[in-house]
């Protein structure tokens, strides 16, 4: 009986307690739910993914997480994140794959109005802007980094004007050993497989991975991932499980991409071997007849 008496007068005191404080809104309160939905989300899929080590991963984050949910979003004025959300973003960067830096950023990230997180991209896709920031400065190039200019011409990137003077300036600079600028013909695309198999023969495959990673068409969201036009991704379980499986994927390619810099350092006949393979892997485009 006196243990009964003792819980309902607690119970009292919480009641009262709660009494004297300011009610938060229904948005806050939603936000507020929301944000610690989105962290459960992201907890269930780091204990998948991490069976045998997740407590040690995420006990300290949840703890802070959890010692005062509402004290931190009632700070949050209009347009501005929540620590706690940043603390979710540094879940997903640790635990499952790398988000941009800026989501990190306590002032960016707002899980409960806004449960979405940008992923890091590897920055070997080439961008117009890019490419014409590297035409500006063509002294000073790596050979490798010449490797970039080269496609440029090949796909069409550089007025027609400027390709002879640009051509000559790399072949005698970075030693591409190529006097003559290459007649492609327009209407026409890289059969890759081709492409690949061209280079195999002379240990030159990882070039080809190279010139997917320029396109945005390597096969990972890591390095196709365009941040003009590329949205960020929800955090969902389905969505998280899908980016860390991508990230996992991650070093393998950077690996190769790393063996394809090093070749065009070092190889002296590099340029005139991946042109070779390159031209006969065109196909011309099939147009199909009506009917």
């Amino acid at each position: 009986m006196e243990l009964a008496t003792q819980r309902q007068d607690l119970l009292e005191k919480a009641r009262l307690a709660l009494l004297r404080l300011n009610p938060p809104s229904y948005g806050f309160a939603d936000a507020a739910l929301t944000e610690v939905h989105v962290a459960l989300q992201v907890i269930s899929v780091i204990t998948k993914v991490h069976p045998k080590k997740y407590k040690k991963q995420i006990t300290k984050v949840l703890q802070e997480f959890f010692k005062d949910i509402r004290t931190p979003r009632m700070r949050q004025t209009d347009n501005q994140g929540c620590y706690n959300s940043a603390l979710i973003a540094r879940l997903i960067n640790d635990n499952l794959f790398h988000v941009d830096e800026f989501w990190l950023d306590e002032e960016c990230m707002d899980c409960g109005t806004d449960n979405v997180v940008q992923i890091e991209w590897m920055g070997y896709r080439i961008s117009w802007d890019e490419y014409d920031e590297m035409l500006s400065r063509l002294d000073e190039l790596s050979r490798a980094g010449s490797f970039t200019i080269m496609m440029g011409i090949l796909w069409g990137n550089v007025a027609p004007e400027s390709i002879k003077e640009v051509w000559n300036f790399c072949n005698e600079t970075y030693r591409w050993n190529l006097p003559e600028i290459p007649e492609i013909q327009n209407n026409c695309y890289i059969d890759i497989s081709r492409l690949k198999r061209g280079l195999r023969k002379h240990g030159l495959q990882s070039l080809a991975s190279l010139i997917e990673a320029f396109d945005g068409s390597i096969g990972n969201a890591f390095y196709d991932f365009d941040p003009e036009t590329w949205m960020p991704i929800t955090i969902s379980e389905n969505d998280l499980v899908v980016a860390h499986e991508a990230w996992l994927e991650v070093p393998k390619i950077r690996k190769i991409l790393d063996e394809a810099y090093d070749i065009l350092e070092t190889r002296s006949d590099v340029f005139p071997l991946f042109l070779e393979a390159y031209i006969k892997s065109l196909r011309s485009r099939e147009r199909k007849g009506k009917g």
